[in-house]
């Protein structure tokens, strides 16, 4: 079995702040994927995706408010793969009166190059999140959200799939403090500053059309990489913004 991976992150906030965003579905919403928890049942459900078999469904094992939370999920790596049985583990450490210190845990990613592979994605992934986490707690704390994601698989290499995305955004060769723009000609434009980036992830901090994050990578899923953007944004308007961009974004992912 592949070993565990971590992700981490120094957040503003207290752990008893921070425990509802990591341990309800409106918190993990908020910074992650559209989420559905139910601490009493036990139970946790992510979407990440539109369609009615685009979930995945997790038992919680620990709800120790407020530093640890952890879920299991059965998942199969591939069509026709056997299952996998996977665990996430949230763990919250105060640094000082006003920040913590989230740690996320994953183990149970099967063994061999897919067992590893899908190792390094998920740490990837998890630490692109907490990416947006720490930008969420430090200037959008307390607001509504809303979020859309448009995403595409591929059967390219992942470096390929990362710069003909980040080519296609007018993103490609960005660093940390540029001000940036996307979406011109396909929805209402993007704009911000990049304020992280990685192999294969950026995140922007946006102040156009409205104050939110946007998460930008490409990863591996399985048998195929994946292209994804998703967008947070945080106020009253959030669903109507999501509602008026979702779909124009969805339709640029997919034409490519």
């Amino acid at each position: 079995m592949t070993d565990p991976v971590e992700a981490s992150a120094e957040v503003t906030g207290t752990p008893e702040e921070l425990w509802p965003l990591l341990t309800s579905g409106a918190g993990i919403s908020a910074w992650f994927m559209p989420a559905e928890v139910d601490i009493d049942a036990g139970t946790v459900r992510h979407r990440f995706g539109p369609g009615d078999d685009e979930v995945s469904d997790g038992t919680i094992v620990a709800a120790e408010a407020p530093h640890r939370f952890a879920y299991v999920e059965e998942w199969a790596p591939s069509e026709g793969a056997e299952p996998i049985t996977s665990t996430t583990e949230f763990l919250i450490e105060a640094v000082s009166g006003a920040t913590s210190l989230v740690r996320i845990v994953s183990s149970g990613f099967g063994t061999g190059p897919d067992g590893r592979r899908q190792a390094e994605s998920t740490a990837a992934g998890w630490t692109q999140a907490l990416r947006v986490l720490a930008l969420y707690t430090a200037h959008f704390a307390g607001r509504p959200s809303a979020s859309l994601r448009a995403w595409a698989h591929s059967d390219r290499s992942l470096s390929d799939v990362w710069a003909t995305l980040t080519t296609d955004l007018g993103l490609a060769g960005a660093a940390v403090g540029d001000r940036v723009r996307v979406g011109d000609g396909v929805a209402p434009p993007l704009a911000g500053q990049v304020s992280a980036v990685a192999d294969t992830g950026l995140t922007l901090l946006v102040d156009e059309p409205a104050g939110g994050v946007a998460s930008v990578i490409a990863a591996d899923f399985g048998a195929s990489r994946g292209a994804v953007v998703d967008m947070f944004f945080y106020g009253d308007d959030s669903a109507a913004l999501v509602a008026a961009y979702g779909p124009a974004w969805e339709k640029w992912m997919a034409d490519r």
